[in-house]
């Protein structure tokens, strides 16, 4: 296996909980930075199936911008933000289960307060953004490592077929930009958050 690309990471979180009565709503600011460096990280597993990971959480609004330009490169409103981590061996089913899996993901609550309703039922909109962090793994020492997450080539080629794929559902999506510096804000309504991965396709 050809070996991966060394990954840094800096990301700067602070949540505020403003008083909303009826509502639990949590506001977060995420700054990340991705590095890619020399050639200093090895693979010592051999990835024969990929598992691609989405962390979906519902949002009334979220918004990506580019601190270095203050350019704001994806905005939406009601519905959900999603960091998208590609792995090593994912290919292009992978993109177009996990995009149909997640925009009928019934999350949000219809006129009796239950979760029964998904994304288009609501008119509701997606933020995806690119996260290979999702794969950082934090068994051994204080370091993540992401030897399994895809190099930076395959993931955003399948990073923009998951949002071409959402497209062809009818969803209305916004996105941040491939290998940059963003920060990325968002009011995470409930709070909902979901982890989902094509570890088994059904």
């Amino acid at each position: 296996m050809e070996s991966l690309r060394e990954f840094g990471m800096i990301a700067r979180t602070n949540f505020t909980t403003p008083a909303v009565p009826g509502k639990r709503l949590a506001v977060a600011q995420v700054w990340w930075y991705i590095g890619y460096g020399n050639d200093s990280t090895k693979s010592t597993n051999t990835l024969t199936e990929g598992t691609m990971r989405a962390c979906v959480q519902r949002v009334s609004r979220a918004k990506v911008t580019l601190p270095d330009t203050g350019e704001v490169t994806g905005e939406i409103g009601h519905g959900i933000l999603v960091l998208l981590g590609v792995r090593e061996g994912d290919g292009e089913r992978d993109a177009t289960f996990l995009a149909s899996k997640v925009a009928q993901l019934r999350i949000f609550e219809d006129n009796a307060g239950k979760m029964n309703l998904g994304l288009l039922d609501v008119d509701g909109e997606a933020l995806v953004v690119s996260q290979f962090t999702l794969y950082g793994d934090c068994r051994k020492g204080r370091r993540p490592g992401f030897t399994e997450a895809a190099r930076p080539d395959i993931a955003q080629r399948l990073y923009e077929q998951f949002v071409a794929a959402l497209r062809e559902l009818g969803v209305r999506v916004a996105t941040g930009t491939f290998q940059r510096e963003m920060a990325v804000e968002l009011v995470n309504s409930g709070p909902v958050t979901l982890l989902v991965d094509t570890d088994h396709l059904s």
